[in-house]
């Protein structure tokens, strides 16, 4: 028997790695899943903690008051991109003069919104730059701005 063993022993030993990948690859597809339900801790009663979730989970909806006519290309703002136009779409924003139009307030709301993007509206100026824009006066906005190169999506 341990003839046998020292005389196949690099087939054995290749046998044993292929078993060894197959059992990595067939583990390699279970995922754990996770309970969307949160865990109610023992110290609260149940009507205090569904409380707790519920105001965790109502989502605060902010949405800008549409305007009539077709989208400007949110993309000529500079430091607006795809993924903050795409927001923008969703929140109801797609035209220069609802951006130009923000409220103090409503900017806020609206900056709250963007997550990772928070702080962008007045780093990069978008209120200003959207009222050039909305004006129509290309010029004035290269000027200040430099060069618009919005891509359409």
């Amino acid at each position: 028997m341990l003839n046998l063993a020292e005389q196949y022993w690099p087939l054995l030993t290749i046998i044993l790695m292929a078993v060894i990948v197959v059992v990595f690859l067939a583990r390699r597809g279970k995922h754990v899943t996770l309970d969307i339900e949160p865990a109610i801790r023992p110290t609260l009663s149940r009507d205090v903690a569904s409380q707790a979730v519920a105001a965790e989970v109502k989502p605060h909806f902010f949405r800008i008051e549409p305007v009539a006519g077709e989208p400007d290309n949110l993309l000529e703002i500079k430091g607006l991109g795809p993924r903050i136009a795409m927001l923008l779409n969703g929140l109801g924003v797609t035209r220069f003069e609802q951006i130009a139009r923000l409220t103090p307030e409503e900017q806020v709301q609206l900056d709250q919104h963007l997550g990772a993007f928070k702080g962008r509206i007045d780093q990069d100026r978008w209120i200003d730059q959207a009222r050039i824009l909305a004006s129509g006066d290309r010029a004035a906005f290269e000027n200040e701005f430099g060069k618009i190169a919005g891509h359409r999506a």
